[in-house]
């Protein structure tokens, strides 16, 4: 049986061609059933230990949140930036719209706010699914903190995570290309110096002392 990438099974909810499934986890009618998204996923435990199919590196979600923490705690990185990268790709993963069928014959309609389609609890399920099922994590702690390329003030990172999560989801979500939040990152690399200029500390002009006298001889 064919092994799919979690990602690959959460594009089925924005195909443009038309609707994969009727619901995140619940059938919307019982009289013709139609698959549900969820079925189809790994438990989120799996997503967390890494126990899925995905690109190198990216599958286990709880070594790289502890790899990124060390790095926040020896101060490599600045925690703002990581965190506000995922906190961002969740509010999109949470408000986006996803495209469901009430059963085969339907054409379906797109649903805005999946996080509440079904109940919170299902809804925050699948924003994990989302955040879990993709590079996002590596991105938002090793890659988007490169240093070289991204602003240097803590305003500038803030804004700029923002951005990569804003894009990354939305191209994760409606882009069929394989690592999103990479490009994401790349896309807003090219800002990081506007950034840091609208942010950078305001600093007095100190005046060039006035001459002093000349000595006497």
């Amino acid at each position: 049986m064919e092994v799919r990438r979690p990602d690959a099974v959460l594009a089925g909810l924005t195909d443009p061609d038309g609707p994969h499934y009727s619901g995140l986890a619940t059938h919307a009618d019982a009289a013709a059933p139609y698959p549900v998204v969820m079925a189809h996923l790994p438990p989120l435990g799996d997503l967390l230990t890494g126990a899925r199919p995905g690109g190198i590196g990216e599958t286990c979600a709880m070594i790289i949140v502890v790899c990124g923490v060390y790095l926040i705690y020896r101060n490599y990185i600045k925690w703002q930036l990581p965190v506000a990268m995922i906190l961002t790709a969740a509010v999109v993963a949470a408000l986006a719209p996803i495209h469901l069928t009430a059963n085969p014959e339907s054409l379906g309609a797109w649903r805005m706010f999946p996080v509440a389609i079904e109940g919170p609890d299902v809804g925050i399920t699948y924003v994990f699914c989302q955040l879990l099922s993709c590079e996002l994590l590596l991105a938002a702690f090793f890659f988007a903190t490169e240093m070289t390329s991204r602003p240097i003030t803590t305003g500038g990172q803030v804004i700029f995570a923002m951005g990569c999560g804003l894009i990354g989801m939305v191209l994760k979500l409606y882009v069929d290309m394989p690592i999103p939040f990479y490009a994401a990152v790349l896309i807003m690399n090219t800002f990081s110096l506007r950034l840091d200029s609208i942010w950078h500390p305001w600093h007095s002009i100190q005046r060039d002392p006035e001459p002093s006298a000349a000595r006497a001889d």
